[in-house]
């Protein structure tokens, strides 16, 4: 369901936690407390649904011939070895490594990421800080103080 999808955004949840930290700082009632962080969640679900999403790329089909040179440039090997290994000459090598670059687009650095990537492909990053290191602090860090805001909203209405 893309409604909990959205709910991952590690942003969002940094967010709805200072937002009901803040709220229980500044006195707010214990209603107000649980309502603020649910409130900003609720926003971050309905901007979601109505932005549209990233298209996924569909990843280039490569012959088995090209698939093997791939998997030996990879590896480091130079053209000259490739051709020794396959039986071939290195002109014929270079003509499908240039076919490979020409399939994926870029060089020889991203034939390595290609052949190392996964067959599914993956939706490019619709945020900055998927892209980032900070994705795993944000997250970490909202999920920390949603919790413990719960727990205390928790003590006050229930006591220890």
């Amino acid at each position: 369901m893309r409604a909990i999808e959205e709910l991952r955004d590690p942003l969002a949840l940094a967010l709805a936690g200072a937002s009901a930290f803040s709220a229980y700082l500044f006195g707010g009632r214990d209603w107000q407390i649980a309502a603020v962080p649910i409130a900003v969640l609720a926003v971050r679900v309905i901007a979601g649904l109505a932005l549209p999403l990233s298209p996924v790329l569909p990843t280039p089909r490569l012959t088995s011939d090209e698939y093997v040179v791939a998997r030996l440039i990879a590896r480091g090997f130079a053209n000259e070895q490739i051709a020794e290994q396959l039986r071939t000459t290195p002109r014929a090598i270079g003509r499908l490594e240039a076919r490979i670059v020409a399939k994926i687009g870029g060089t020889r650095d991203d034939i390595i990421r290609y052949v190392g990537a996964p067959s599914a492909p993956e939706a490019l990053p619709r945020h900055w800080y998927e892209r980032t290191i900070v994705r795993g602090t944000l997250a970490g860090a909202g999920l920390i103080s949603l919790v413990w805001t719960l727990y205390n909203i928790g003590t006050r209405i229930f006591g220890r």
